[in-house]
């Protein structure tokens, strides 16, 4: 990973979890084959969604850790 892929995804870490499933949203539109079917918004919103929840849950794990 570069220090630019680093840097920016610490800048998304940052973020408030409404914008962060934004981005995920507007990401996954921009690098999806375009041979795939077309996800509508609210079901890009779910899997955005979820991915943020397992990111979170990964995180609590990752402090209760540390303590």
């Amino acid at each position: 990973m570069t220090a630019a892929t680093r840097d920016l995804l610490e800048t998304i870490d940052r973020l408030p979890n409404a914008e962060q499933l934004e981005l995920a949203v507007e990401l996954l539109r921009r690098i999806a084959p375009g041979d795939l079917p077309s996800l509508d918004d609210e079901t890009l919103t779910l899997a955005a969604e979820a991915t943020f929840l397992e990111l979170d849950a990964r995180e609590q794990e990752d402090a209760n850790a540390k303590s």
